[in-house]
């Protein structure tokens, strides 16, 4: 509250100062009077005068009167500014008490002085600036008052100074208070005539110009885009801005006129040096501001996180996320902006990925930096896989089909195809029954007789994974049982073999449980294999296949369906 009391005391008195400044002082008054200097007698005009003689110096004295008209004396008032004279006829010389020779008028000179003295004022020492009907002045200033003086002499100038009259003298001719003021001046004579009150305004200007520079556009901290203009802005709250000045770096100054854009510049680092200048020369300080020309756009780079394969193009999957970073050499990057099939352009925030069906799909994207400076739009295209493989199982051909049930034996090779129309196939892997999952890299077999459930699938290049699919076989490991019969009882043994006679018929035979004989072959005596009950052979068992007497030897072989093998051999004498 004293805080405030304070300045309002300080404004007042400011306010009172102005306002005074303004007004003219009370002005002293003078006394009309008569004045000598040497043997000169000086009255002020309009004063009365009363004359009187005595004949002794400084003896009583009687007023002079003039009867034929009283009334111009006591008082009389001379009539003539200047000079006027008070005059006897003729000289008489003292000694001789006769006329001098020649003759002469004795004059007694008075001067009148109705006249003040006139003053002008003239100014030097500071610029000078005229505006209309104002006048400003600039530091140093000092006033003279030259007096044109009248009859009697100059006594005294007087002029204001804050609020009141002083006397004039050049040590008080400063004018070092700014602001805007009204001189009033006058001059007083010997005898009291005092000039009318003359005034004179004018404003004095002590402060120099301050100017701002101004950013047109974008400015981050101290960087500057080409888009951004640059604006000095100066002002003079007295006299006004005569001119402003500029300069860049280490470059010539010139004088400013109007905005400069940055884009005419080369890029780099700047100091902007600039100062202005009012009408009566006062001078700013030199200003620095120091920016960084950015022209220089943003480098951005795409990133593939997760499933990616190279191929005849870049394969991507539903769950490929994608990463944009991008690097500014100065302002620093503002935002990175991205389109792709399924999204407009958008900020770029967090990771994305490519939606929709699949198929080849562009990704366009490009940077800002802080002073907007912009990349040329970048294009990268992917290939959208979101298809799995799809895998078959082929049992081999050691294989037999029947019951609802698929028969392959221990030596079938079990094979897996995957099939991918996109980014290809990668893996496959496959289990049987409950076992440990494998990974498929060539045909396998299954040892073990039994039912197998086969489990399998297949992933491609981006990680797709296939349905789990299976098959089933029963793996038959059991050879047929071969059985040789002959039409009649053996005749006897010799040397161990059994003996039979040269009409006897050999009949063959095979049981398999799973899936059937498939085939029986044989050979007698090393021949080569035929087939028993092939129509294209006569059965063994319907020719006289044994009618010599002799040793034979038959191997006999069975197979079943899915390739399992029995041999059999039986060795036998013919006696005829």
């Amino acid at each position: 509250m004293k805080n405030m009391k304070s300045a309002i005391v300080l404004t007042f008195l400011f306010l009172n100062l102005e306002i005074s400044a303004q007004n003219e002082p009370e002005k002293p008054v003078f006394e009309t009077v008569m004045f000598q200097e040497g043997s000169k007698i000086y009255v002020q005009r309009d004063l009365p005068i009363y004359l009187s003689v005595s004949t002794s110096k400084g003896g009583k004295a009687i007023n002079l009167e003039t009867p034929a008209h009283p009334q111009d004396a006591n008082p009389m008032f001379l009539d003539t500014e200047g000079v006027n004279y008070i005059r006897s006829k003729w000289a008489i010389d003292k000694e001789k008490q006769t006329y001098h020779e020649p003759k002469r008028e004795i004059l007694f000179p008075i001067y009148a002085d109705g006249i003040a003295p006139k003053t002008k004022i003239f100014f030097k020492g500071a610029p000078q600036y005229i505006e209309g009907q104002n006048t400003f002045f600039g530091k140093g200033l000092k006033f003279n008052l030259p007096v044109r003086e009248s009859v009697s002499g100059l006594s005294k100038t007087f002029f204001s100074d804050e609020g009141k009259y002083t006397e004039y003298n050049d040590s008080k001719s400063n004018l070092n208070v700014e602001g805007a003021r009204k001189l009033f001046f006058f001059s007083v004579d010997n005898v009291g005539n005092t000039e009318s009150t003359r005034s004179t305004s004018f404003t004095v200007d002590l402060t120099p110009p301050e100017t701002l520079v101004e950013f047109i556009g974008v400015k981050f901290e101290n960087v500057v885009g080409p888009s951004t203009r640059f604006t000095l802005i100066s002002k003079d709250n007295l006299s006004g801005v005569h001119a402003t000045f500029l300069s860049l770096n280490e470059a010539q100054e010139l004088l400013y006129e109007s905005q400069i854009s940055m884009d005419t510049l080369d890029e780099g680092p700047y100091k902007i040096k600039y100062y202005s200048v009012d009408n009566v020369e006062n001078k700013e300080l030199l200003k620095i501001e120091e920016i960084y020309l950015d022209k220089t756009a943003p480098v951005s780079i795409l990133n593939i996180i997760g499933d990616k394969f190279e191929g005849d193009y870049t394969f991507v999957s539903e769950r490929t996320e994608f990463n944009i970073v991008a690097t500014d050499n100065k302002a620093g990057v503002k935002e990175i902006y991205f389109s792709t099939p399924s999204i407009q352009e958008n900020i770029f925030v967090d990771n994305f990925k490519l939606t929709g069906p699949f198929g080849l799909k562009d990704i366009k994207f490009f940077a800002a930096d802080q002073v907007n400076n912009s990349e040329k739009q970048k294009t990268e295209s992917f290939f959208l896989d979101n298809k799995a493989p799809s895998t078959s199982i082929n049992f081999g051909n050691l294989s037999f089909f029947t019951r609802d049930t698929l028969f392959i034996s221990e030596e079938s090779e079990i094979s897996l195809l995957a099939l991918d129309d996109e980014s290809g196939p990668k893996l496959s892997y496959y289990r049987v029954n409950d076992g440990d999952t494998i990974t498929y890299e060539e045909p396998f077999n299954l040892k073990n007789e039994g039912y197998k459930r086969i489990e399998f699938f297949s992933t491609d290049n981006v990680n797709n994974l296939e349905s789990l699919k299976f098959g089933a076989a029963y793996v038959d490991n059991i050879s047929p049982e071969i059985f040789i019969n002959f039409g009649l009882e053996q005749i006897g043994i010799e040397d161990g073999l059994a003996v039979y006679p040269n009409y006897v018929r050999m009949f063959l035979g095979a049981t398999d449980d799973k899936t059937g004989t498939k085939e029986i072959l044989y050979s007698i005596n090393g021949s080569d294999y035929k087939a028993y009950s092939s129509p294209k052979t006569i059965d063994l068992s319907e020719r006289g296949a044994f009618s010599s007497s002799k040793k034979y030897e038959v191997k006999v072989i069975a197979r079943d369906m899915v390739g399992n093998e029995t041999n059999k051999t039986l060795s036998f004498l013919i006696k005829g």
